[in-house]
């Protein structure tokens, strides 16, 4: 008698083409996720100063800038740019909690360096320890300073010695 050989039902007959296929795709799937080593952006909070925008008075003055302020952990990077101020900057910092109608403390002084002029920039770091304590108060906290920066509850201000009180500012607001 003769033998036929075994016959394979057709299911099972294209089973290794599923199973090849199914790995290709999980293959695919892994390579185009597992090369995304890309960080989420750094929080970045932006102010346009001008004197228009000083607090208790508004102040007519040439003066313009502009500062960003940019959080790398807990370890915030600032960078203030200004010109055609009254003559160089004495003093510049992150004032709050306020939105733009109130002048209030500071929470964080900037180191300036040492301008020369009514025209230039500075750039520095600060860390939650350099955040100031209200007069009798403790420092807030490092969230509590990006929630404000994030509502637009706290500005930079730049100081000069025609204007001590500040010659022009802005409210930093998430860009």
């Amino acid at each position: 008698m003769p033998t036929n050989p075994p016959t394979v039902s057709r299911p099972l007959a294209i089973l290794p083409s599923i199973v090849l296929g199914g790995a290709l795709v999980a293959l695919a799937s892994l390579s185009a996720c597992g090369d995304d080593t890309s960080a989420p952006p750094q929080p970045t909070f932006q102010a346009t100063l001008n004197a228009a925008n000083e607090r208790p008075t508004s102040l007519t003055l040439p003066g313009t800038g502009s500062a960003t302020v940019v959080q790398n952990g807990t370890t915030f990077t600032y960078t203030v740019s200004y010109a055609n101020l009254s003559g160089a900057p004495i003093l510049s910092h992150i004032h709050g909690p306020a939105d733009a109608s109130k002048a209030v403390g500071v929470l964080v002084n900037f180191n300036i360096g040492t301008p020369t002029s009514g025209t230039g920039s500075f750039t520095g770091t600060f860390t939650p320890a350099d955040i100031v304590p209200a007069s009798g108060q403790p420092a807030i906290s490092m969230d509590s300073l990006v929630k404000l920066m994030t509502t637009g509850n706290a500005y930079v201000n730049v100081h000069t010695n025609t204007n001590k009180g500040g010659e022009i500012r802005g409210q930093l607001t998430l860009e």
